[in-house]
């Protein structure tokens, strides 16, 4: 039992000695400061940069009605009907549901 705990802890030290050399390899020729600094200020690397993020507002549903009032009031002339371009045109049967709800 005693000889499984001392190669153990011989064994950890080795490892430890080993990672003592590594780091020092990587500290004497690795430039880790300068590599951050210069990879963020890079022309390589301003193209990478993100835009500020947008304001997301809380949606409050409008009714159609008085948006075209809104529309008519601010510009001054009335909002426009979508206009058809495949010749067809909207059955008569057919009717909005916003409206369905609404006069019920």
């Amino acid at each position: 039992m005693i000889n499984i705990i001392n190669s153990l802890c011989l064994y950890i030290q080795y490892l430890e000695n080993n990672i003592k050399v590594l780091l020092q390899l990587v500290s004497q020729y690795v430039p880790l400061r300068q590599m951050a600094y210069d990879e963020i200020h890079s022309p390589k690397y301003q193209k990478f940069k993100t835009d500020r993020l947008p304001v997301i507002m809380k949606f409050e549903k409008q009714d159609y009605e008085f948006l075209l009032a809104y529309y008519l009031w601010k510009d001054k002339k009335p909002f426009k009907p979508v206009n058809r371009r495949n010749g067809r045109s909207i059955p008569e049967d057919i009717v909005c549901r916003l409206r369905l709800a609404k006069n019920n």
